[in-house]
C-alpha cells in the first residue's frame, strides 16, 4: 500500500508545472553554461566595439539570469578557454534583460599586468567622459567625480596570481545616489565598467551584486 501511495506521488509531481518548471531551469542552466560560441558571434555590434581583435575568439563558457539591484540582468562570461576557470583571465558583460543597456563589463588580461606606464588622470577622465556618452549618456545629466586613481585587480595565469593596474575614474549619479565607474588600461582601452551600485554606509559595503566579480560569483553561482 506505501509503495502504491509513493507511486501515486511521484506520477503527480512529475505532471505538476512546478516539476515542469524546474526541468526547464535545469535545462536552461546546462545550456547556458555549456554554449561554446565566441564573442564576435553573440555579442550586438556595438558591444564588439569594446574588445579587440584578438578577444573576439573568447568563449563563452557561462551565461547566467540573475538580478542586478532589483532589475533582472543576463551575465555573459567568455574565456579563452572551454570551460569556466573563475579568477582567471575573461570578459564578462552585464545586461539589462528588458532594454538591453549595457550595466557592466570587463576585461580582466594579462596584457595589462602592473605597469607604471600608465594614462594620465585627465585622458583617463576624457575617455571616460567619451565612452559614457556612446554607453551610458544618462550617467552625465547630473553628476560628480568623487576620485581618480590607479586601481588594481588580480587573475590567475599560468597558476600564478598577477596584478593588472589601469586607472579608475569613480563617479556617484546625483540623481539616484547611485556610483558608476570605469578602468582605463594604459592602451587608453576601457578595462572595466560598473553602474548603478548602491552602497551602504552603515554597514560600509557595497549592496549591489558582483557578478563580474569571482569571489561573489565562487559564493553565489
Amino acid at each position: 500500500m506505501k509503495k502504491l501511495i509513493t507511486l501515486i506521488f511521484i506520477i503527480v509531481f512529475l505532471s505538476s508545472p512546478t516539476f515542469a518548471q524546474e526541468l526547464s531551469n535545469i535545462k536552461e542552466n546546462i545550456m547556458d553554461s555549456t554554449t561554446l560560441k565566441p564573442a564576435n558571434m553573440i555579442l550586438a555590434t556595438n558591444l564588439q566595439k569594446l574588445l579587440h581583435q584578438d578577444e573576439m575568439n573568447f568563449n563563452l563558457v557561462l551565461k547566467k539570469q540573475g538580478s542586478h539591484n532589483q532589475q533582472p540582468i543576463t551575465l555573459k562570461r567568455f574565456e579563452p578557454e572551454q570551460t569556466t576557470h573563475l579568477g582567471h583571465q575573461h570578459i564578462s558583460f552585464v545586461i539589462d534583460k528588458n532594454s538591453d543597456m549595457l550595466l557592466g563589463f570587463v576585461r580582466l588580461l594579462p596584457k595589462y599586468i602592473r605597469s607604471e606606464q600608465q594614462v594620465s588622470k585627465v585622458v583617463a577622465f576624457e575617455i571616460t567622459l567619451n565612452f559614457l556618452k556612446n554607453y551610458a549618456p544618462d550617467l552625465l545629466v547630473n553628476y560628480k567625480n568623487s576620485w581618480i586613481d590607479t586601481h588594481d585587480e588580480t587573475i590567475m595565469v599560468a597558476d600564478k596570481k598577477i596584478t593588472i593596474t589601469g586607472i579608475k575614474v569613480k563617479c556617484r549619479d546625483l540623481n539616484t545616489g547611485s556610483y558608476f565607474w570605469t578602468i582605463i588600461a594604459p592602451d587608453q582601452s576601457v578595462m572595466v565598467f560598473e553602474r548603478n551600485i548602491e552602497w551602504d554606509f552603515i554597514r560600509a559595503g557595497r549592496q549591489t551584486q558582483k557578478w563580474l566579480h569571482a569571489q561573489w560569483l565562487n559564493k553565489n553561482l
